[in-house]
């Protein structure tokens, strides 16, 4: 999703784009906090609080980092923000903006189906880092959400600028040796919030199924509910950061 900052209408800004993660991700916050107001109250509850507090702050952070990262397309420089970090690339110092497939269905082409990519940002130091807004998506939509992006680059970058090929093959060399964080971060939070839609769907079967045969009285609270459908995103979360460096994939 792009907008124009209020600061500087002159500035385009893009955040995550997907406001069902969003909302899901913000009622189970919501829960695991009101699970923990509940539990601190019950002196009983102090073990399993100092269990569910771990699941609770990876699940706050990724919410956070969800509401606060922005990519700012500016007349001199593209602006990376993050929770805990802002990068600032002059558009002369990027010497590439590429699309990464990270998933490619074989029989995706008889299907019909797009393969998923995201998009990566190359500079003259060699390094690579994924802009907010443009994550996991079909290869098709990216291309034209980063038409405009390109366009300012290509047209700010000077008439000094000079590729630099050296770069973005470094930069992909190491990628094959071992992806970066931050692509796997992706994919691993592209794992976890599949999964959580899963969790969710059965536990709303399970809850009409207990509706109708009248047993809803003995089943858990909203707030457990919800601490199970974040524990399931963190594990496969974790688990698939954890699969990918057991592979050699994350440096």
């Amino acid at each position: 999703m792009a907008d124009t900052a209020e600061s500087d209408p002159q500035v385009r800004r893009y955040r995550y784009t997907s406001p069902g993660c969003s909302v899901i991700v913000t009622v189970v916050v919501l829960g695991l906090s009101g699970l923990a107001v509940r539990l601190a109250t019950d002196e009983s509850w102090v073990l399993p609080l100092a269990v569910i507090a771990p699941v609770a702050v990876p699940v706050l952070y990724l919410f956070l980092e969800m509401v606060w990262s922005t990519t700012n397309v500016g007349d001199d420089h593209l602006t990376v923000r993050r929770l805990l970090r802002t990068r600032r690339t002059a558009w002369r110092d990027i010497v590439a903006i590429e699309i990464e497939v990270i998933s490619a269905d074989p029989n995706a082409a008889r299907r019909g189906a797009q393969p998923t990519g995201v998009a990566l940002v190359y500079d003259r130091a060699g390094r690579r880092f994924l802009p907010p807004g443009f994550e996991s998506s079909p290869v098709a939509s990216l291309e034209e959400k980063l038409r405009p992006i390109r366009e300012t680059w290509e047209s700010r970058r000077g008439k000094e600028w000079t590729p630099l090929p050296e770069a973005v093959e470094g930069a992909k060399a190491d990628a094959r040796e071992g992806r970066t964080v931050e692509t796997s971060v992706v994919t691993a939070v592209g794992r976890g919030w599949y999964a959580m839609r899963g969790a969710f769907g059965v536990l709303m079967l399970v809850l009409a199924i207990a509706a109708v045969n009248g047993w809803l009285g003995a089943m858990p609270s909203v707030w457990a509910i919800a601490g199970v459908v974040a524990g399931v995103f963190v594990g496969v979360f974790l688990g698939s950061l954890a699969f990918d460096r057991r592979r050699g994939q994350v440096q």
